[in-house]
């Protein structure tokens, strides 16, 4: 199986730390 879990984890990750920082 190809590793695409890793990236959307990583995507994921991404998108929540972002979103974390952007709350007041």
């Amino acid at each position: 199986r190809s590793r695409w879990g890793a990236r959307l984890a990583r995507a994921v990750h991404a998108a929540v730390l972002e979103g974390a920082l952007r709350q007041p």
